[in-house]
């Protein structure tokens, strides 16, 4: 090997790893964020309303308050599937 190739290869698998740390941090937040979601339900059996969203700098995070004990999550997606249409709809 000569010196110019010598530190090619440690750098695509720095470069790798450093992709790799990412997506599973993207993927860990992701699965945060469908906890707290627990498909539109509060621990305390109330739904979560929307709220507000408030604007970061690259991002936008969604709030929403539970409507039976006030509670309240920040997300940084709006769920697919929101049970809080249902309540709105039959309330």
């Amino acid at each position: 090997m000569n010196e110019e190739s010598s530190g090619f290869i440690p750098a695509v698998v720095t470069f790798f790893i450093i992709i790799g740390l990412i997506a599973l941090f993207l993927f860990w937040n992701h699965e945060h964020d469908a906890n707290l979601w627990n498909d539109g339900r509060c621990s305390c059996g109330g739904y979560w309303q929307y709220d507000q969203a408030v604007g970061h700098k690259y991002s936008t995070s969604y709030i929403f308050r539970c409507d039976k004990c006030g509670s309240l999550i920040e997300i940084d997606y709006i769920p697919e599937s929101t049970n809080t249409m249902e309540v709105e709809e039959n309330g």
